[in-house]
């Protein structure tokens, strides 16, 4: 059984699935199934629960209660570099966490977990074989770009994202490290993909300010990735 985790513009996955709750020592959890997929919105079906507020613990403890082995985050980013532009969708292979929220499942033990790589190879590899199958056309464009994390909500100042690209990072969003430590830390195999709805402050000069991609767009991003990660092989 694999898990997809998705956040902004992610609704068309799970909106005619019937939702369930799901109890941790965490909290509870919404979750939506459908065949052998499990889908965890993670600012719930309402979008109500900002990056900084998300129960993560509760979400990645839900996916290990239910005996998921692997699971794929989905993530709006605003675009750095050229690697993933508005409009198309790549995978990851490094984070920079920067948000300051230290977040672990080990508050009281010390455990010092390996994330040199912090995103399954083999997972990336499956996504990107099943891309080719489905004949996706806006993504993967990459599986390297780097992400990093901060903490949200407000978006970034064209200071911060300068500094940002002058560190080579290509995407900035408020969740993803968050889920992939976490991951890592309960042995669930993760790999995320990330899809570009503007370009970060500053990057696009000839706007003054931050320009999102339109519902269709996203739209027609969010159901290509929906078919490429239910066509993935075992």
């Amino acid at each position: 059984m694999r898990a997809i985790i998705g956040g902004t513009g992610t609704g068309s996955f799970y909106q005619n699935l019937e939702k369930r709750s799901i109890i941790t020592g965490f909290g509870e959890v919404e979750a939506f199934v459908l065949n052998d997929v499990i889908f965890i919105p993670r600012h719930r079906a309402e979008h109500t629960v900002p990056p900084h507020a998300i129960n993560y613990k509760a979400e990645i403890t839900a996916l290990k209660e239910l005996g998921i082995s692997s699971a794929i985050g989905i993530y709006a980013i605003g675009s750095i570099s050229q690697k993933i532009k508005p409009g198309n969708w790549g995978l990851l292979s490094q984070f920079v966490d920067l948000s300051g929220r230290g977040i672990t499942m080990f508050e009281n033990k010390a455990v010092h977990t390996d994330m040199t790589n912090p995103f399954s190879s083999d997972l990336n590899r499956k996504i990107l074989e099943s891309a080719r199958e489905v004949g996706a056309k806006f993504g993967p464009v990459c599986d390297d770009a780097i992400y990093v994390q901060t903490n949200g909500p407000r978006l970034e100042t064209s200071a911060e994202i300068r500094m940002f690209s002058q560190l080579g990072f290509d995407v900035v969003g408020m969740t993803c490290a968050c889920e992939a430590v976490l991951a890592r830390e309960m042995d669930i195999e993760f790999s995320a993909a990330a899809y570009g709805i503007n370009y970060a402050a500053g990057v696009n000069e000839s706007n003054e300010e931050v320009f999102f991609i339109d519902d269709n767009a996203c739209a027609a991003i969010i159901n290509e990735m929906a078919e490429v990660f239910m066509n993935i092989k075992n």
